[in-house]
């Protein structure tokens, strides 16, 4: 128990900026739940038929929550090229500046760069298929245990996966239903979190000077802009859907991919050198 303690502490005290927005996302859930409290069955239904986008069909959330997958995966796409070419930079400046260059190290910077590039791709090729392997197996879990505790798709089909049910316009009904909400939308926009905190820590830590042009700010304000949206349809889903506790679990395994991806997998000396070295 000590050690768990001394290591949040560690958390805490290194990654500040991850622990606040973690954080941030319990604060949603309780702040929420506690307005759902306050306003009450009959007013929260009608909120829903009344505005349309607190109905679960509103295009924002068809586009951002339920094609959240390809949404968050060409924002990846963007982080990577991003650390790409802070890593270009970076070796550019491995270069003396004068004219008389030393034979040969231009074409060891060059090397350097390949090699550097390839293990940028390796370790992004595979926290993606962490993250794809990870939310299978949790959503695998949370229809199963929603089929068990006595639900079903409303379509007749007799699917036991809500992707399945959802693309046959079926609805989910009764049995024991964990915020899928809350799980997906805390994963992938933690993921992302993650990525831009590590990208600022590495441009301290290797004390280069890069000039962030319209492009490179515009692409970061964009991701910036969606991780918001989505942050717009947890409070959504924290105010009027589900019960506290298929929330609250939903919050927690939210936060399991993240830890896997970027506590357990570098804090382990094989899977590190296996899937990011």
């Amino acid at each position: 128990m000590q050690h768990a303690i001394e290591k949040l502490r560690h958390l805490q005290k290194n990654h500040f900026p991850l622990f606040a927005i973690s954080i941030s996302y319990i604060f949603v859930l309780l702040f929420g739940e506690f307005l759902h409290l306050i306003l009450g069955t009959e007013t929260l239904e009608y909120h829903k038929t009344s505005f349309y986008f607190l109905n679960s069909k509103n295009t924002i959330n068809q586009i951002f929550a339920y094609n959240g997958n390809l949404v968050w995966f060409l924002l990846f796409c963007l982080v990577f090229y991003l650390h790409l070419h802070f890593e270009t930079v970076n070796s550019k400046e491995l270069l003396p500046t004068s004219a008389d260059v030393p034979v040969g190290l231009h074409s060891r910077v060059c090397q350097y760069t390949q090699r550097a590039n390839y293990y940028l791709f390796k370790q992004y090729f595979f926290k993606y298929c962490v993250k794809s392997a990870s939310l299978f197996v949790i959503f695998f879990a949370i229809d199963t245990l929603f089929v068990l505790s006595g639900g079903s798709c409303d379509d007749g089909s007799g699917t036991t996966f809500s992707e399945t049910c959802r693309s046959n316009k079926g609805k989910w009904e009764g049995g024991f239903d964990i915020s899928g909400h809350f799980c997906f939308l805390i994963t992938i926009s933690l993921i992302l979190w993650c990525e831009l905190y590590k990208l600022h820590k590495r441009m301290e830590s290797e004390s280069f000077e890069v000039e962030l042009n319209v492009v490179f700010t515009v692409m970061i304000g964009l991701i910036v802009g969606v991780i918001m949206v989505w942050f717009g349809l947890l409070w959504i889903t924290a105010i009027y859907y589900h019960t506290f506790f298929e929330k609250v679990l939903g919050c927690m395994l939210g936060f399991v991919t993240p830890l896997l991806m970027y506590y357990t997998i570098p804090s382990n000396e094989f899977l590190n050198g296996l899937l990011y070295k």
